[in-house]
């Protein structure tokens, strides 16, 4: 998928701020990962602006 990086990048920055004990920081990345999540599912379908794609 085009956004992987982004959600490689999301839980690596969580996992470096669970190992070094930054709590407050971990918790708000996986708020911010769940926000990551919601706002690509609700992404317009590019293909479908063009009239290529499924539509819904």
């Amino acid at each position: 998928m085009a956004h992987d990086w982004m959600r490689h990048t999301m839980e690596e920055m969580r996992s470096y701020a669970r190992l070094h004990g930054l709590t407050a920081l971990e918790e708000h990345l996986a708020q911010a990962s769940l926000l990551l999540e919601v706002e690509l599912a609700n992404r317009p379908d590019p293909r479908v602006e063009e009239g290529i794609g499924p539509r819904h």
